[in-house]
């Protein structure tokens, strides 16, 4: 193997490369390469992180170069190490991305290993989430003209209204009426999805690292955009439970998750309640959204989780979506 793997390098992949969990437009494999003249970098364990289809190149090389801009800047996140277009030669037609193999399981994993411990993870959690949001923006790649609001109606209302159900069109008449609440933002570097699956952590001693993955949905704009998507998933987090007694533990523990990770993102920045309520209602209906259409089969093969989440969902998700959208300002 030889197109952009290693640096144009001639390596072959040490032994099958080992598949990981993907997500719904990704899959991921790790494995080692072999060869004569291969960068250090490129000697260690990698991570391939492969686009579920061949219109995701512009996909790859955003998020290649925003994981770039925040390492450069110090931000615990994979190197980007290389990258093959879909129009290159490569045995998978698929877009991928080379990255170093981050040691560490994904938090979530460590939280239901050790659930006592879930208090002063999520407090480190949610420091690491104000941080990102503290890295100077100038000089990003992503897109930043306008207002994170206008893009994101823009880039999801087509989705939505293509379902054709009149209660979530409702939901986005009123997020387009209101609009002006999360307008005149402070723009900062939003990961767009951040969440205990989206971070590796290890333990070295008693300290604790974590480096944070998948930035697909980065974009620039208004940071409760970002926390409220977190505080959303653990809100709705039982609804991918694998059984009874896990959905009643998430639907207990949901509140309390949310409480202690605002407490401590709020340590380092107010939020407003207003912007949070808006940006709520946003990701319960785009929620509502992907669920309904990876239950229509709209994701393919790539689709990990559409056993894991029933169909049912949905309508949980656009009440809630409703109910926070009715909010008033």
């Amino acid at each position: 193997m030889r197109e952009n793997v290693a640096g144009g390098r001639d390596a072959t992949w040490r032994g099958p490369l080992e598949p990981a969990a993907g997500g719904m437009s990704t899959f991921i494999w790790f494995g080692q390469l072999d060869g004569d003249d291969l960068p250090d970098a490129f000697r260690a364990p990698l991570a391939l992180r492969i686009y579920g289809t061949t219109d995701d190149d512009a996909t790859l090389e955003r998020e290649r170069a925003v994981l770039a801009f925040v390492t450069d800047a110090g931000y615990p996140a994979p190197v980007p190490l290389a990258g093959v277009g879909s129009g290159s030669p490569n045995p998978v037609g698929l877009p991928w991305m080379v990255l170093p193999r981050i040691d560490g399981e994904p938090l979530l994993t460590v939280l239901a290993q050790a659930p006592w411990t879930a208090p002063a993870r999520l407090r480190e959690l949610a420091a690491l989430h104000a941080r990102l949001h503290v890295v100077p923006v100038a000089g990003c790649p992503l897109p930043a003209a306008g207002q994170l609001v206008d893009r994101w109606l823009e880039e999801r209302a087509p989705e939505i209204e293509s379902i054709g159900d009149a209660r979530a069109d409702a939901v986005l008449d009123a997020l387009r009426r209101r609009a002006d609440v999360v307008r005149n933002e402070e723009p900062v570097v939003c990961h767009g999805d951040f969440h205990p699956l989206n971070v590796l952590s290890s333990r070295t001693g008693s300290q604790w690292r974590h480096v944070v993955i998948d930035w697909t949905d980065a974009a620039i704009g208004d940071r409760h955009f970002d926390v409220a998507r977190t505080l959303v998933l653990f809100r709705v987090a039982s609804i991918a439970a694998s059984g009874t007694a896990e959905r009643v533990g998430l639907r207990a523990a949901g509140p309390a998750l949310v409480r202690i990770y605002r407490s401590a993102y709020e340590r380092a920045r107010v939020l407003e309640p207003a912007r949070l309520r808006y940006w709520s209602a946003a990701h319960l209906l785009r929620g509502w959204a992907q669920v309904t259409r990876l239950h229509e089969g709209a994701y393919g093969t790539t689709a990990a989780t559409t056993d894991a989440v029933p169909a049912s969902a949905a309508d949980m998700l656009l009440k809630r979506a409703e109910r926070a959208a009715a909010m008033p300002a």
